[in-house]
């Protein structure tokens, strides 16, 4: 949580050069839908049995997931990092996996060729929420409907590919790339968040946009 909210950070500060109001509302979406992402898998082993110890266990990751967060957002607010070191802008910007990006940034997505069933089998619930969370996120509600269109029909081979028992790899990252292009295009930043990450997890190595 902590690695991924720092690097989530450095092309925020970088976007905009110093720490501004809406470098913090960025951060925050981020964060909030880094929790969901990174919570999940455990409520969902819990909810298997409902057994009241792994139901603490959830919730107790909750809060510590909520804790992380507020204090990585006080740090960005003055100028830091989680690590305690003040943010300096660089003069690269990039984003890998499930970081924020920003309008004119180079994304880089967790996808690569290096597919595994196993981390599929683990994944393919989460990236499906993922794509869901996408498609309900304010992010998406605002903008037009030809473009809400287009990456609809796109989310939905991709949701067709995720829940196939036996997937195609080269289908799934076909659909996953070509959402990552649209996502870049029409500024989902942090709404595919969850999507890259789920991703990164089912495939190894990186392709760069």
């Amino acid at each position: 949580m902590k690695t991924s909210i720092n690097e989530g950070i450095s092309p925020v500060f970088n976007s905009f050069e110093k720490v501004t109001p809406e470098g913090v509302e960025l951060v925050q979406q981020f964060s909030s839908a880094l929790e969901k992402v990174l919570a999940a898998p455990v409520w969902q082993w819990a909810k298997v049995s409902d057994e009241p110890v792994k139901m603490k266990i959830a919730r107790e990751l909750d809060v510590r997931l909520a804790e992380v967060s507020a204090a990585a957002i006080d740090d960005f607010k003055h100028g830091m990092t989680m690590g305690g070191f003040r943010l300096k802008k660089e003069p690269t910007l990039s984003i890998v996996n499930n970081m924020v990006n920003s309008p004119g940034a180079v994304q880089k997505a967790g996808i690569g060729d290096g597919f595994s069933q196993t981390a599929f089998t683990d994944q393919s619930n989460n990236l499906l929420r993922a794509i869901d969370h996408l498609l309900t996120s304010a992010e998406f509600q605002k903008l037009d409907q030809e473009k809400q269109d287009e990456i609809a029909d796109v989310t939905h081979s991709l949701k067709q590919e995720a829940a196939s028992d036996n997937p195609d790899p080269g289908r799934l990252k076909r659909w996953g790339l070509k959402l990552s292009g649209l996502t870049k295009a029409f500024g989902l930043h942090v709404a595919a968040a969850g999507v890259w990450h789920a991703l990164g997890e089912i495939f190894s190595g990186r392709i760069s946009f």
